[in-house]
């Protein structure tokens, strides 16, 4: 393939997030695989697992020291927060780049520095850029920063990745479902006979169309024998193995059953759990009609009665259906948290009158524990994950506090600390955009005026610093809370399932939200 030099590939895809995320990782993690610095390093492979195919990005110069291959890792991290700093870049060489050493202008760029402090890997890098530019060597301090801040971008393209292993693996052996020998196979159903033992790491990962895994004995696993498998309906499994299935693979233990034909038919396909003696044993045997293996896949709206089963409805059927579309195809996470933050904020403070404020508190506050402990990737366009490093590194907040904690710290020190200032960003489209089912979006004041309209029936009324909740959805919401938090928890994780693994999304998908 053709060598592509930085600069040619940042102009290429200086659009695409994803792309300008590979490209830092990439050179960031060879500063530190060659001592931190890129003396050796003329060209770095942005491999297949991220873009589908091996794109060698190279320097038309040797970076020669420590100081110049920091210096673009600046470069590139300022251009992936704005591309305007594109018209600073010439000829390979970047923003904070000049060579040698004694031209070095990074200092005279203050304007960029300036504007780019308030991202948390850009001060860091910076930090060390000053250190390096008196003695050219980094610190064991500096170093051990360094190395922590790397975070490896998730594979975009997973299932090109996953077919190239899977061409090299050995398949069924012996007793042995092998690694990976499965991988993006195509069929609908599989049977795993008695003879098998042992089931290897990701064997069935990617199969698209897999419907129905069966089980005919007992068998060990490696580690996640099956992953992304998005049509998976059921597990099936000898009854007196059950437990021992749910316990190896919790994940999916909502989705496993017991043999049909081994155990009598009034104990099958019954929607509850129940504990039955079988053979003098107490076994607990699973009984779920579910809509999808998939916790992540989305939901599917059938009719009116999404949420309409446990009272007469009091708000227009109508008017249902366009809150079900409100979460349709999102390039953020905002407005997955923007609701939750409401509907549970006027349980909590029994008002249907909510500040803007205490709205964008809460949505940091439950994002919390998602960022930070789950680690969970919220898109290459989403910006909230920046706005809580921000607030923890200004603050004395623990990554692993939790979500009460948080906004309780953001009430009480928000007047000296300005933490609503960072997270204002939030409200400069969600309120408005939230209610595009209802209004045709125009602009922002137009939208709110709308709001004020004897015809309008959406969820909320806009105001200057607050939003006011109708009575009538207020009412409808009530009656209707766990289905709403969970059609939107739901609708959250299958709009993540698009950046991260379904690892990292077990423990949302299991505990909820935190309010």
């Amino acid at each position: 393939m053709k060598q592509k030099y930085i600069l040619d590939y940042i102009k290429e895809s200086i659009g695409d997030g994803y792309a300008m995320e590979v490209l830092y990782f990439t050179f960031k993690n060879a500063v530190k695989e060659n001592d931190y610095s890129l003396k050796d390093v003329s060209y770095v492979d942005i491999d297949g697992r991220f873009h589908g195919e091996t794109i060698r990005v190279g320097t038309r110069m040797r970076y020669r020291s420590a100081l110049h291959a920091i210096s673009l890792l600046l470069s590139v991290r300022a251009l992936m927060l704005n591309d305007k700093y594109l018209s600073c870049c010439e000829n390979d060489h970047l923003i904070f780049t000049s060579i040698p050493k004694e031209k070095f202008q990074w200092i005279e760029n203050t304007t960029i520095i300036f504007e780019c402090m308030e991202d948390d890997e850009f001060a860091m890098i910076y930090g060390i850029l000053e250190d390096l530019y008196f003695d050219d060597d980094l610190t064991d301090k500096d170093k051990e920063l360094f190395e922590h801040s790397i975070n490896k971008p998730d594979f975009r393209n997973t299932n090109l990745y996953y077919r190239n292993i899977a061409s090299n693996c050995q398949g069924v052996q012996n007793e042995v479902i092998c690694d990976n020998a499965f991988v993006c196979e195509s069929f609908t159903t599989y049977e795993i006979g008695e003879e098998i033992k042992h089931i290897g790491n990701t064997a069935f990962a990617y199969c698209n169309n897999l419907e129905t895994l069966e089980f005919k004995g007992q068998v060990t696993f490696g580690k996640f024998p099956i992953i992304e498998c998005e049509k998976l309906r059921r597990i099936i499994v000898p009854f007196q193995f059950i437990d021992y299935y749910r316990q190896m693979l919790p994940y999916y233990k909502g989705i496993i059953f017991a043999n049909k034909n081994s155990v009598h038919n009034d104990f099958y396909d019954k929607p509850f759990i129940e504990n039955v003696k079988i053979d003098n044993l107490d076994i607990e045997i699973v009984y779920v009609d579910i809509p999808s293996a998939d916790p992540y896949t989305e939901i599917e709206i059938d009719n009116d009665d999404q949420f309409a089963q446990k009272q007469d409805v009091i708000i227009d059927t109508s008017d249902i259906k366009r809150f079900e579309k409100v979460f349709d195809k999102k390039a953020t996470s905002y407005k997955y948290f923007w609701w939750i933050a409401i509907i549970t904020l006027a349980k909590d403070k029994g008002t249907l009158v909510i500040p803007f404020k205490n709205i964008i508190f809460r949505m940091a506050a439950l994002a919390w524990p998602i960022v930070f402990n789950d680690e969970i990737n919220l898109g290459g366009l989403d910006q909230l994950s920046r706005y809580l490093r921000i607030i923890q590194n200004n603050s004395t907040l623990l990554k692993s506090a939790s979500s009460n904690r948080v906004e309780d710290y953001l009430r009480k020190y928000d007047d000296t600390r300005k933490f609503s200032k960072v997270l204002f960003p939030l409200l400069k489209n969600v309120p408005y955009r939230f209610l595009s089912p209802w209004i045709v979006f125009t602009d922002n004041d137009d939208v709110a005026n709308k709001t004020r309209d004897k015809s309008y029936t959406g969820p909320y009324t806009l105001y200057d610093d607050h939003l006011e909740l109708s009575k009538n959805w207020w009412d409808y919401i009530q009656s209707h809370l766990k289905d709403i938090r969970d059609f939107t928890l739901q609708s959250f994780i299958t709009y993540a399932k698009k950046y991260n693994n379904e690892i990292k999304l077990s423990r949302l998908e299991k505990e909820g939200w935190d309010f």
